[in-house]
């Protein structure tokens, strides 16, 4: 059972296969960390947050990348020079010299996860400069899946270039949020009987219970939305049976929405989920 290190495994990457360190490396691209008055191998850090002790004799990473730390790669050698520090990380000879690991380029970003379900995100908002070495970078915490995660990381990279809004992790229930009270100032969107008597409750009975907690990077293929269209045609939806045109109201009223959203910046003109909508017609 790997002990608790904040300041040592926040900067270690977990993963299903290795886990990556994520602070400095050595020429060979393993792993380095100051513990203990000395610059040491990560991986040998991490065999002594493991069992307690440092390793007596040369640790070997059984997966072959120099940058792992996870426990289970970590083998104590059989044997080793006397002279040779245990504290250093060895290599499979087919593995070494390590080629020098890829410059990452700009507009890549990253996450990691700081605890389950919960996710670091960064993206550049400009390249670098021969005046900065690092481009400056804009960071986002947003709570989900991996895959929701990488998701949110496509948008915060296209949003952080455009310089707009940054509204990465929003719910379809902040966009309605935020369209209505849009609404509210006189001379924009619908009139307010309008809002008052068509679109907020509408939005309120039939869009919100059953789509406001999607995330709008998960709306763009239009499956949610076509899904619910086919289920208000049940005869029990919200009580009582609703006909092909109050559905047609209600896809009205989400195209407006959505029209809203992408002209403001909310979702990405790619990413506009009216695209894959099939139109229920009255």
């Amino acid at each position: 059972m790997v002990r608790t290190a904040p300041p040592f495994w926040d900067r270690v990457e977990r993963g299903d296969g290795c886990w990556e360190w994520t602070a400095a490396r050595d020429r060979h691209d393993a792993g380095v960390v100051w513990w203990d008055g000395k610059t040491r191998r990560a991986a040998a850090v991490a065999f002594l947050l493991t069992h307690g002790r440092w390793a007596e004799r040369r640790i070997t990473l059984s997966c072959g990348n120099p940058a792992c730390c996870r426990p289970e790669h970590l083998i104590e050698a059989t044997a080793q020079p006397a002279a040779v520090d245990p504290t250093a990380v060895s290599v499979p000879a087919e593995r070494r010299p390590s080629p020098p690991k890829p410059r990452r380029g700009y507009g890549v970003g990253s996450m990691r996860e700081v605890r389950p379900g919960v996710w670091e995100l960064r993206a550049p908002t400009g390249p670098q400069t021969p005046f900065r070495s690092k481009p400056r970078e804009v960071s986002r915490t947003v709570r989900g899946t991996r895959a929701e995660a990488q998701a949110d990381l496509v948008a915060l990279r296209a949003q952080a270039r455009s310089g707009g809004p940054l509204r990465v992790g929003a719910t379809l229930n902040d966009l309605f949020d935020a369209y209505l009270a849009w609404c509210a100032v006189a001379g924009r969107g619908p009139s307010p009987r309008s809002v008052a008597k068509s679109y907020e409750p509408k939005i309120r009975l039939h869009l919100r219970p059953h789509l406001g907690r999607h995330r709008l990077t998960a709306l763009a293929d239009g499956r949610a939305i076509n899904e619910l269209y086919q289920a208000m045609l049940g005869p029990d939806w919200a009580g009582r049976p609703i006909t092909p045109t109050m559905i047609f109201e209600v896809h009205r009223i989400l195209s407006a929405v959505l029209r809203w959203a992408v002209e403001h910046d909310w979702i990405a003109a790619n990413d506009d989920p009216r695209r894959n909508i099939a139109t229920p017609h009255p």
